[in-house]
Formats: structure tokens, C-alpha cells, sequence
């Protein structure tokens, strides 16, 4: 839902660093997950010692779903990261959409690059009557190599 570095933007930087997330709970109840990010040192590296962050995209955005084993402290109802096997990991949110295509396809201009990425959007009408957009991007595929001599050109 929300958070991040609760440190104060004007802190020093090479100090341990304390990031807060509130969650939506699938009950609709919310829970504070709290972790202490550690500078570079041989002192972080041992506090962190067993502490496994595995963040999607290499960073936690508002909106990710995120699965956290640690200390639950009922008075402020933060989950934190303290002992060796606690972790926080994040995925995309994932939904199962059915309905049916009433348009959509390439929004690539015409005579566009062959070899971009291409993103693909549909409009699709639900059995309730409601209308989602569904997207995907489409990347070309790579080109394949062969050896010529002492160089590798592409096929």
C-alpha cells in the first residue's frame, strides 16, 4: 500500500537505514513490514547474516505482492526482519482476467522498427459488463550467430 525509507532524507548515508511498508492483508486488516538495510561493511554484512531480501525488479514498488517471515510485535503490528531465515520477497500482482476481446492489437505505428518491442493492448468486456484492458509486451527474437573465421556474424 505504502512506504519506504523512514530514515529522513537528510540523514547521513553511511548509517544502517529503517524501511517501513504498510500492507493490505487479504482479510482487508492491514500489517507494517519493517526491515534495517545496512551499509557495505563487515558489520552489516554479519546483521544481515541470514536475512534474505528478494525483491521483484530489484526494488519493492506500491503494488507488489510481497510474502514476509519474521517478528511479529503486536503492539505496533510490524512484522520485522531480525533473525537468520526471516525474508521479505515481492512478485507482480497477478490477476486472472476472462471476458472477450472487443478490440485491441500492435499499437506500433505502421513502418515502425521490425526489431523493437512491440506492446500489445486488448479491450475486453467481462460477464459483467465491465470492461478491462489486458497488455503484453512482445520483444523480438534474438538474432542467431555463426563464425566466420575469428568473428561471430549474426544470420
Amino acid at each position: 500500500m505504502s512506504g519506504g525509507d523512514t530514515t529522513g532524507p537528510d540523514g547521513p548515508l553511511d548509517v544502517p537505514r529503517i524501511f517501513t511498508y504498510k500492507l493490505l492483508k487479504d482479510d482487508g486488516s492491514f500489517v507494517y513490514v519493517s526491515y534495517m538495510a545496512y551499509p557495505p561493511s563487515p558489520a552489516g554484512d554479519a546483521a544481515n547474516n541470514g536475512i534474505r531480501l528478494d525483491f521483484y525488479n530489484g526494488t519493492i514498488t506500491i503494488g507488489d505482492f510481497m510474502d514476509a517471515c519474521g517478528i511479529l510485535d503486536d503492539h505496533t503490528n510490524t512484522i520485522t526482519m531480525k533473525n537468520p531465515g526471516n525474508y521479505i520477497k515481492t512478485s507482480l500482482h497477478k490477476v486472472t482476467v476472462t471476458g472477450v476481446v472487443v478490440s485491441g492489437g500492435d499499437t506500433a505505428s505502421a513502418g515502425g522498427p521490425a526489431e523493437a518491442p512491440r506492446l500489445f493492448v486488448y479491450e475486453l468486456i467481462r460477464d459483467d459488463g465491465t470492461f478491462i484492458n489486458v497488455s503484453y509486451t512482445a520483444y523480438p527474437p534474438l538474432p542467431t550467430w555463426e563464425r566466420s573465421g575469428n568473428h561471430l556474424k549474426p544470420i
